[in-house]
């Protein structure tokens, strides 16, 4: 018997590989609207956002296949002060 992922399960995983792309994406945006801005250099600002996607799709890649993309966000997201609460009011 195979282990197959329900669709459930590869939509999380989709959406969690987003939110690692997302992450350098942003910053590669940021950073070219400064160039832009600031220089008035549209080529930095192409170059630093592919640059963002480029280097935000193979970081999502190589944690989807050490760690996977939902573990590694679910680490990334949580909340270690609620935990301390919670086994608080036990």
């Amino acid at each position: 018997m195979k282990n197959e992922k329900s669709f459930f399960e590869t939509i999380i995983d989709a959406i969690s590989w987003l939110k690692i792309v997302a992450s350098p994406t942003i910053l590669g945006i940021g950073i070219g609207y400064a160039c832009q801005y600031y220089l008035n250099s549209n080529f930095l600002f192409g170059f630093f956002v592919i640059a963002g996607i480029v280097l935000g799709i193979y970081w999502a890649n190589r944690v989807s296949k050490k760690y996977g993309a939902t573990n590694f966000i679910s680490k990334v997201d949580a909340s270690p002060d609620i935990d301390e609460y919670v086994k608080d009011k036990k």
